[in-house]
């Protein structure tokens, strides 16, 4: 049991370093409206996504593995808030992904470190603010709920 939760607990850490880690880093460059530096995570958003949504679909199998061989009731309240705050979290990156893909094609279409009228209202928007803000207190709930299982 014990390898299956540090399988877990790795894959979960690894998952949020580069999902809000990514998020963080965009929202600061955002911020910063330094075109430069959202040009050069460009580069690797792709990639870190995949890893970051690999990770935690690994980190959950591995946590319902860990669950199922030390004979954990899968309905306990703790881990049903678990589900839904994962949950939340997963569908609350899927919203944020059209929003993304805009702000991609934007970057791409603005030529130096001027952005172009597109960007500007992107650039301006609330929602990576949001995003960030929302995913920052799901993990925070999350880690809250796997450590103190309040329920």
């Amino acid at each position: 049991m014990r390898v299956w939760t540090f399988l877990h607990i790795l894959s979960m850490f690894l998952s949020v370093t580069a999902s809000l880690g990514g998020d963080w880093l965009l929202l600061i460059a955002i911020r910063r409206r330094d075109l430069e530096a959202m040009r050069a995570a460009r580069s690797v958003w792709g990639s870190v996504e995949a890893f970051g949504f690999t990770t935690l679909f690994l980190g959950i199998a591995f946590g319902l593995i860990a669950a199922v061989v030390s004979d954990l009731d899968l309905t306990q309240g703790w881990l049903v808030a678990a589900y839904v705050l994962v949950g939340s979290g997963i569908l609350l990156g899927l919203a944020f992904g059209p929003y993304h893909k805009r702000l991609v094609a934007a970057l791409d279409a603005s030529d130096g470190d001027r952005p172009s009228p597109e960007l500007s209202v992107l650039l301006a928007s609330p929602r990576p603010r949001v995003a960030t803000a929302l995913s920052s207190l799901f993990l925070v709930l999350i880690v809250a709920d796997m450590v103190l299982k309040p329920f």
